[in-house]
């Protein structure tokens, strides 16, 4: 057992060696030269061996070192070619990869590894570029400001007390099983008056916060007590108060309570018109630019927020919430604070898209892409037009979030779209469309990248724009398609050959892909070509299939 570990250890450490060799190395090279490639491919098997006896790379980001299962695996203190200071100086703390890692995401990895954050004019940190990308087996843990190991402590103890707590259905059934005890009891409980409410909201504000459970269901039991409309209001009043002050904790589940026991008194009609009016101010409450701006205020705090709560709160907003909530999102410095608002109006956004839509006409680019991120994140169709007037947005970040966002979306609808930016000057905004294409798999779309493929200029385009539009195509593996590859990778020319070697090349790498075993002889052949990369992919392409 102790060996096992030892090589697991050892083969993480290859990993990491490989990683710092790829981030020396793939810089100095155009991606289509052979030093690159040989490179890459070498960093690409490290993970692979690594697959082989584990599903899962967890590698912990410290300050000058790099943690694998309580193992140091690397560091480093100095500041210049350090891996972990790389990534830990722009808030990533934690790195997963998983077993399935395509040699494309890696490749794509390795682009943000090579980036000099220090002398490149870059807009995004390493976060921001990972929150774009998405990868499908890459995922991160990021953290806005560096935390000592003590603090670590202090907030995962917090996160496991919270874990053991009640849900917010167990503390909503106690409150409903409370009052519907205390509506069979004999009315001999005296009210309390207003000296009492003053003693409970007193009990508040001296941070008793343990207490709170108990305030909130003293006034929910005093409710039922109260025959006087003025004396209803003012308890009405204490518990969009009680609520206000849960959130100043970060504790939206107690305030998710609040609002879910409120909503089931008022659908049940258990008290007159009067004081319905009355409890439903706390749902106004709720929804008012003062709650939502201390809302944004705690999402810019250390405070520790679950997600799971935070949003079962946000499920009792109304549309009224999008434009404050919107405001916020521009506001919001924390990375935790901008997620959680846009996961806030992916919820409130279908509601109301034109509200969320507004975000589109804002001056700054970063809220535009966000608005943009929202609507592709609700993918209602209802989106396609205001997504398609983004897609000639001057910023190429914007553009690249349209695109992905109206191939969420999907449906015969977006196709004359991504079709019109295939002919954008910019091939990432390209490669972007052909993606969302692929995404689609519908036969129309098919059709459309194979238009591209056979345009006569297509050619002359870069490499690496190549390759991605015929793995793009490999997603359609029918007859048709095979036999377009097919009669590619025979295709040979006299002038122009190494254009045409660089397509072949592609060819060969999609046939790999699909596995096309009748080509194999014609594999053979182009693996004896002078083109080093038309060779060493129809050599890959053999090693698949076989």
């Amino acid at each position: 057992m102790e060996e096992l570990v030892l090589e697991e250890v050892k083969l993480v450490k290859d990993v990491i060696q490989g990683l710092l060799k790829a981030k020396k190395t793939l810089r100095m090279y155009p991606s289509n030269n052979p030093i690159y490639i040989k490179t890459a491919n070498e960093v690409y098997s490290r993970f692979e061996n690594f697959f082989n006896v584990k599903n899962d790379l967890a590698l912990k980001i410290r300050q000058n070192e790099i943690i694998y299962n309580n193992e140091q695996v690397y560091s480093n203190p100095e500041k210049e070619e350090n891996l972990a200071l790389f990534f830990f100086k722009d808030g990533i703390r934690e790195l997963t990869f998983h077993k399935g890692l395509s040699y494309e995401e890696f490749e794509d990895f390795t682009k943000i590894l090579t980036m000099d954050f220090e002398k490149d004019t870059l807009d995004d940190d390493i976060v921001t570029l990972l929150w774009e990308r998405d990868y499908e087996h890459i995922k991160y843990i990021a953290d806005e400001e560096f935390l000592t190991d003590e603090e670590d402590y202090q907030r995962k103890a917090l996160t496991d007390i919270r874990d053991k707590g009640a849900t917010e259905d167990d503390i909503t059934r106690a409150y409903q099983d409370a009052l519907k005890a205390e509506a069979k009891k004999p009315k001999s409980v005296v009210p309390l008056g207003e000296s009492d409410l003053h003693v409970l909201a007193k009990e508040m504000e001296q941070e008793e916060y343990e207490k709170i459970d108990k305030i909130i269901a003293i006034l929910f039991e005093i409710l039922y007590q109260t025959k006087d409309l003025t004396a209803f209001t003012e308890v009405v009043n204490s518990l969009g108060e009680a609520m206000s002050y849960c959130i100043k904790k970060g504790d939206f589940n107690k305030a998710a309570v609040i609002l879910e026991t409120v909503k089931n008194i008022t659908n049940n009609k258990e008290f007159e018109n009067e004081k319905i009016k009355a409890l439903q101010k706390i749902y106004t409450a709720a929804n008012s630019d003062i709650l939502i701006e201390e809302i944004g205020t705690i999402l810019d705090s250390e405070a520790i927020i679950e997600e799971k709560d935070f949003l079962a709160f946000i499920k009792h907003l109304d549309k009224s919430a999008i434009p404050p909530f919107m405001r916020l999102l521009g506001d919001l410095r924390s990375i935790k604070g901008r997620r959680l608002t846009i996961e806030a109006l992916a919820a409130l956004g279908r509601l109301d898209l034109k509200a969320i839509a507004k975000g589109l006409q804002d001056s700054r680019w970063y809220m535009v892409r966000n608005t943009i991120y929202i609507l592709g994140k609700i993918g209602d169709k209802g989106s396609i037009d205001y997504l398609s007037k983004s897609l000639s947005h001057t910023d190429q970040r914007v553009k690249k979030e349209a695109i992905k966002a109206l191939g969420n979306i999907g449906g015969p609808h977006i196709l004359p779209h991504l079709r019109n930016t295939l002919n954008d000057i910019d091939p990432t905004i390209r490669t972007a469309a052909a993606r969302a294409l692929a995404g689609i798999k519908m036969e129309a779309s098919k059709r459309i990248i194979l238009d591209e493929l056979s345009k006569t200029e297509f050619i002359k385009r870069d490499f690496s724009e190549k390759k991605e539009f015929y793995e793009v195509l490999s997603h359609w593996p029918d007859e048709e398609v095979k036999d377009f590859l097919l009669n590619t990778l025979k295709k040979k020319k006299f002038f122009g050959r190494a254009k045409n070697d660089e397509t072949r090349a592609c060819a060969a790498y999609a046939i790999g892909i699909i596995g096309i075993k009748e080509a194999l002889p014609i594999l053979e052949k182009a693996a004896n070509s002078n083109n080093r990369l038309l060779s060493d992919l129809s050599m890959e392409a053999i090693k698949k299939i076989g």
